[in-house]
């Protein structure tokens, strides 16, 4: 029986779950629904391709492998039974109190130590500690200009600026890496040479407004840094 889940935002921006195929992201969304109280169901493609979907021609045990072999879910066998374990559904979703408890075995102990390992070697090292700012070359985003970014912020320090909070130091790199290495460094330059705090030539920190003139300017700069 299908169940009503929660569908957060964050879902859509899963770089991990973006390396895989289309059907398997929606697959993995609609294994919420078929999931029980505890983020567990049967482990049987042809009933879960019926009920997911009804009317495309998809491998639906070559996607659940996809999502097992990415860590999304757990396919195991135990007491003569097939079962598939969401990982950390306990996290993303929140069963009505009415809901039965599951009835299908969960894990093994024996093969819990196994999943933990599993779902840790898939994770992606994080860009940015929010509480250490441990960000180094090997750990920062393809996207982020490293040389450049280590330059603003010692120029920040240059000229006693406040330091950026752990919140901001992460807005700020998201907003970098929305241009090229090319406009980043030029961005640094700017502000070097006209001593800007902001990572642009002028501060990034008002609220955005809609046809706010200087979001264009921003725009302008980066197109004209990158020719």
């Amino acid at each position: 029986m299908s169940r009503t889940r929660l569908l957060k935002p964050s879902f859509f921006k899963n770089e991990h779950l973006a390396d895989l195929p289309m059907a398997a992201r929606l697959l993995f969304a609609g294994l919420w629904t078929l999931a029980d109280k505890e983020g567990r169901l049967e482990d049987r493609p042809r009933r879960i391709k019926a009920e997911i979907f009804p009317y495309d021609s998809v491998n639906c045990d070559s996607l659940l492998t996809e999502l097992h072999n990415a860590g999304f879910v757990f396919r195991y066998e135990t007491e003569g039974c097939r079962v598939i374990q969401v990982i950390s559904f306990e996290k993303h979703q929140s069963p009505h109190r009415a809901e039965k408890d599951s009835q299908l075995p969960e894990i093994p102990t024996d093969t819990k130590k196994h999943v933990i390992t599993r779902k840790n070697e898939t994770k992606r090292p994080l860009t940015l500690n929010p509480l250490t700012l441990t960000l180094n070359r090997e750990s920062a985003p393809a996207e982020l200009n490293f040389d450049a970014w280590e330059n603003y912020k010692e120029h920040r320090r240059d000229i006693r600026a406040k330091p950026l909070t752990p919140k901001g130091e992460q807005a700020a790199i998201k907003k970098w890496c929305k241009s090229s290495h090319q406009a980043q460094a030029a961005a640094v330059q700017d502000s070097i040479e006209n001593g800007h705090t902001g990572c642009w030539p002028q501060k990034f920190d008002r609220i955005a407004k809609p046809n706010d003139p200087y979001y264009d300017e921003i725009r302008e700069f980066v197109a004209s840094a990158e020719h």
